[in-house]
């Protein structure tokens, strides 16, 4: 007892000595005087020196999710890594219901709940996790969330989610899920906080100039230079790349504008252009610049770095998510967009439809089972091994596995026999390799860039799904062998949160002729000798998918044939070419023969959960798209739509499947859908009036009329038979490689978009 206290009770000054523990009391539960303005579906962060909320914040942000393991670090440049305090306010909607909230933090936490406090264990701990179950009203809630941290490791951890009521099948809608984007520097969405993570291009190369350097110095790990040679410099022409275009949704911003900040370590010079404006370098390390009309990136420039000390480990943030994108890296304005949905197929953005071809040219000579390739080839023994050679011969192109490459005679030895040209013509021969065969050469989180190469570490795609708290779809590598499978399976099985289901895939369209996958698919069909599809490539589908399954199951310890599990945290996918539904039987159906691995005799089906289609609508006819009005055009998609998915009476392509998959036992889910309308790359007037289709307003009807037939099915079979419905894509501009996007930016106002209007309204209600 304080010595102020001490004179009250002496004085017998009661009244005065219960106010002042009143007041005492009260001041736990009153926000600091510098608290910030709460966000609505995001939270302003304040923190700062000392336990107890007091003084001036020392960094502000914000943040979608309160999730953080600092460790022993500090939580940003000027804030302490012992001894400091942080306030996080947000104003969320909520459904009407009970919600669970749960906190582990490390040390001292308050949670408040329209000023009320919730939970309140503001002292030491470590690691110490607490819940409580409390009813709200449908409406805004204001979220508070205080913390401390004295001394050693700091981590903090919020979540809630609506407890589960006992529902009847008609009062829950259909789930509905995305497909993430490519991911690339001209990229419209902008995924992550770090602007470094998007570069476009990256290079070593001459001062004031785009050649090459002569002498290129080594690279560390992550993609950075040892040193710089004299006369060069190391360049990423932009840190966010995103052009504006003629169908750019008016007044809509590339990124974020604001001041910005270049973390970096090492020794040297660095040089900011383009959108960077007031430019300073603060400290070593440190670099803050202002931004105020983003327009074309961030150009970079490294013109000095110092052998004994590189520059390395860039990092580029606007101010405001400098304290939390380390442990968060995700943009909360696009985390927002993706909350209608359930799921997020990240295919695209583990670069599975993505080739590397090592070699094109014309052979010098060739028998069946062996081609000569020209001097220019390369001398080194084994570096064609394994990858797959497409062969013109006399117009016909096999594709085959390539045996080995012996770099003396510059001989390639197949696999499998190719026919010989009957014109005595020597073929073409193009060379492909994929990206992630092995699991050490896998993209990593760490790596400089994530443009190009090996696409999004699958550790970032889980601790996505983990943040959204929504199922992810993985598409695995198509030449990944069995131990990157299985480690796969280890860090899905490790770090995905418990309840969420995990959908598996193998690859993505191996029934595509325009897609890489075909040609390994065909390849490896010709290698082991597969049959029994109504296409080649078809058999290796089948035969892939449920050896993944198998090496999952094994992992996650559970059983192979669908029938003799009980749950499961995994969803096994099948496929085949949508339209084609005889085709997509036959990969449904296979066997190897002799009861021989990896089906021993059962069918294909028997250890999938559900089988993928698309639900894309289209018009084929390039005559109707030029000369419709576009009430026209929107009827004939409204027609489209409903053709595809038909009547009980009279069933579409999507109900046949529906049958034919439910009689298999599997669920019927979608892997992509959406509108589908293309034109000719050369025909500009087609392109602009096909952009301004996805832009009316009229194409809310048409996504509310396909989400509601897939509902349909939903609710008249049930959630067994009828599962997730993905859309292809998120955020993409709009030109002439397609419509894709619901959005055309992660900066577009929503309103403004009728396709993700529609799929926001349909899920407003599901839960």
């Amino acid at each position: 007892m304080n010595r102020q206290v001490t004179n009250l009770l002496r004085t017998g000054n009661w009244k005065i000595f219960f106010t002042v523990v009143l007041i005492a009391q009260l001041s736990l539960f009153v926000s600091p005087v510098f608290a910030c303005e709460p966000l609505v579906e995001e939270f302003c962060v304040d923190f700062y020196q000392g336990i107890n909320l007091d003084e001036k914040p020392r960094l502000r942000g914000k943040t979608f999710k309160i999730k953080y393991d600092w460790g022993l670090r500090r939580p940003g440049n000027r804030v302490p890594h012992d001894n400091f305090s942080a306030q996080w306010r947000g104003k969320f909607e909520f459904k009407k219901g009970a919600y669970e909230f749960r906190v582990h933090a490390d040390e001292g936490i308050r949670l408040l709940i329209d000023g009320q406090p919730v939970i309140d264990h503001w002292q030491d701990g470590k690691g110490v996790a607490y819940s409580a179950k409390i009813p709200l009203d449908a409406g805004m809630h204001l979220i508070e969330v205080e913390y401390f941290n004295g001394a050693g490791n700091a981590y903090l951890e919020v979540d809630w989610q609506l407890i589960p009521l006992a529902t009847t099948l008609s009062e829950n809608k259909a789930p509905i899920g995305v497909n993430l984007t490519y991911f690339s520097h001209s990229s419209s969405a902008v995924p992550f906080k770090d602007l470094i993570i998007q570069s476009g291009f990256r290079g070593i190369v001459k001062k004031k100039s785009k050649e090459p350097c002569p002498q290129m110095p080594p690279l560390d790990a992550t993609g950075y230079p040892l040193y710089l040679p004299s006369g060069c410099v190391f360049r990423l022409v932009s840190a966010l790349h995103i052009l504006n275009d003629k169908y750019w949704p008016e007044g809509t911003l590339p990124y974020q504008p604001g001041r910005y900040v270049l973390l970096y370590k090492g020794s040297g010079q660095i040089k900011l252009r383009w959108d960077a404006k007031n430019v300073e370098k603060i400290t070593k390390g440190r670099i803050e610049f202002d931004v105020p009309n983003p327009a074309g990136g961030i150009w970079i420039e490294v013109t000095e770095s110092h052998k004994e000390d590189p520059i390395r480990d860039l990092h580029m943030v606007h101010i405001d998510d400098e304290a939390t994108f380390r442990t968060q890296p995700f943009n909360d304005k696009w985390l927002t967009l993706l909350k209608p949905f359930s799921a997020i197929r990240l295919s695209a953005w583990g670069r599975v439809s993505d080739r590397i071809k090592v070699y094109s040219g014309s052979a010098l000579s060739h028998n069946s089972t062996s081609i000569t390739l020209p001097d220019s080839a390369s001398a080194e023994s084994g570096v064609f091994d394994d990858t797959v050679a497409m062969v013109n011969v006399d117009g016909k192109w096999p594709r085959v596995m390539i045996d080995r490459y012996d770099g003396d005679t510059r001989t390639l030895h197949l696999k499998t026999p190719i026919e010989t040209s009957k014109r005595g013509m020597q073929p073409t021969v193009y060379i492909f390799d994929y990206f992630n065969r092995v699991w050490s050469d896998r993209g990593q989180g760490s790596d400089l860039e994530q443009t190009s190469s090996k696409g999004i570490a699958f550790e970032t795609m889980i601790q996505l799904a983990n943040i959204l708290n929504i199922n992810p779809w993985i598409t695995i590598p198509t030449a990944a062998d069995d131990d990157f499978v299985e480690q796969l399976a280890v860090l899905i099985k490790t770090k995905l949160k418990p309840h969420l289901k995990c959908y598996i895939e193998y690859s993505n369209e191996t029934w595509n002729s325009k897609f890489p996958s075909y040609h390994y698919s065909e390849a490896k069909v010709k290698e082991l000798q597969l049959s029994g599809t109504l296409r080649e490539p078809d058999a290796w589908q089948a035969y892939r998918a449920v050896e993944i399954f198998r090496i999952f199951n094994r992992v996650f310890g559970e059983q192979d044939l669908r029938e003799n599990r009980a749950e499961s945290r995994l969803v096994r996918i099948l496929t085949s070419q949508p339209a084609w539904l005889a085709r997509g039987l036959r990969v449904m159906d296979w066997v190897m023969p002799n009861k021989a691995w990896p089906t021993e005799g059962e069918p294909a089906f028997k250890y999938a959960d559900a089988w993928a289609i698309t639900t894309y609508f289209y018009l084929k006819s390039n005559e109707i798209l030029e000369q419709a009005s576009m009430g026209e055009l929107m009827t004939e998609q409204l027609k489209s739509v409903d053709a595809m998915f038909g009547s009980a009476e009279k069933p579409g392509i999507i109900r046949q499947t529906l049958t034919e998959v439910n009689e298999r036992g599997m669920q019927l889910v979608t892997y992509e859908g959406g509108t589908h309308l293309l034109a000719p790359k050369k025909k500009q007037d087609l392109i602009a009036k096909l952009a301004d289709v996805n832009k009316n307003p009229g194409m809310e009807k048409v996504y509310k009329r396909l989400l509601n037939h897939w509902d349909s099915l939903y609710q008249e079979f049930g959630s067994n038979k009828v599962g997730v419905w993905n859309h292809y894509s998120d955020v993409g501009r709009y030109g002439k490689n397609g419509y894709w996007g619901l959005m055309q930016s992660t900066y577009q106002d929503p309103l403004t978009a009728p396709k993700y209007q529609a799929i926001k309204e349909y899920a407003s209600d599901y839960q």
